[in-house]
């Protein structure tokens, strides 16, 4: 699946911060399972979630997930490669995300203005980074990647994540050589 149709259109929306709801409106979780970071965002009836893969299960564990939210369960839309199944309430998101590498149960805290998915889109291709601050400092986790299978590449911040800025600038390596690429902050309208 590339990134060019309705489904990736929908990650457009996410990014019209002058449209948008107050980052204060938008209930965000993150945390870490066996082998990757995972971020949510969720306002109302609406959704969306990345899971990055850590450095040895990039490929396998990276997905970008939207949906709806129904009676406190997430609801994604169809993905090539991975499934996600979650609860939420107010404290935490919890369940289960299936990935070629296996399925990994997670328990996602409800981190506020300590965590954030930042996100780009270029053409067909999808780059994102999980930030997300811990006891012992930021977390952070991204990827560039066309298609839902890959390839995936390993996306850096160029500085260190100090804070949770609006825009955080990345450099990865992908077929064409270095590359460095600003990434947005996603919002929900």
């Amino acid at each position: 699946m590339r990134f060019d149709s309705p489904y990736a259109r929908t990650a457009v929306w996410l990014l019209i911060a002058g449209c948008s709801a107050s980052t204060n409106d938008v209930a965000s979780y993150a945390g870490s399972a066996d082998g990757l970071l995972m971020s949510a965002l969720v306002l109302d009836d609406a959704f969306v979630a990345y899971s990055c893969g850590d450095d040895g299960m990039l490929d396998a564990n990276t997905a970008w997930f939207a949906g709806t939210v129904e009676e406190g369960r997430l609801v994604p839309r169809t993905h090539e490669t991975a499934t996600l199944a979650a609860d939420v309430d107010e404290a935490r998101l919890v369940g289960t995300l299936e990935t070629p590498s296996g399925a990994h149960a997670f328990e996602l805290e409800e981190v506020g203005a300590d965590g954030a998915i930042f996100l780009a889109l270029e053409g067909g291709c999808r780059t994102a980074l999980i930030a997300f601050r811990t006891s012992s400092g930021m977390r952070v986790q991204g990827a560039h990647f066309c298609a839902d299978e890959g390839p995936f590449f390993q996306v850096t911040p160029i500085r260190p994540v100090t804070g949770l800025e609006d825009v955080v600038d990345v450099s990865f390596t992908d077929d064409t050589g270095l590359r460095e690429l600003p990434l947005e902050r996603v919002v929900m309208p």
